[in-house]
């Protein structure tokens, strides 16, 4: 089972994900094929980032030959799909390419400020509203 704290973990940064999809989607009547290009990238990271979540907790109730199959069945799964998902929309839609990848580490791109917001905001020399 995941923990509560890794459950608000999970939808802290899908949330904040989701986020970003929300303003590129007010920004569709500034730059179209920009915000689309980002909407579509951070959808797929977005896909990606929660299936991971999902083949995780349902690995952590597997014995240790199970979690290996399962693990590298879903890693071959999830960039098979990602492959094909980022071929269908760079030869259909032809977003800006550099948006469209950004979009796509965009999950890991959250993590990574949101680990270092939390590591600040949890630093003992840090004198913030609460300290």
């Amino acid at each position: 089972m995941l923990s509560t704290r890794n459950k608000k973990y999970i939808i802290t940064i899908a949330g904040i994900n989701f986020l970003t999809i929300i303003v590129a989607t007010i920004a569709i009547p500034f730059d179209i094929k920009m915000s689309l290009a980002w909407i579509t990238g951070s959808l797929g990271s977005l896909i990606f980032f929660l299936w991971l979540a999902f083949d995780v907790y349902r690995s952590l109730q597997l014995g240790i030959t199970g979690t290996k199959k399962r693990s590298s069945k879903g890693y071959f799964l999830r960039f098979l799909f990602l492959a094909v998902y980022s071929a269908i929309i760079v030869k259909f839609m032809k977003p800006n390419i550099m948006v469209f990848g950004a979009g796509l580490l965009s999950s890991q791109i959250i993590i990574y400020i949101y680990e270092f917001y939390r590591q600040f905001k949890n630093n003992k020399y840090y004198r913030g509203s609460n300290g």
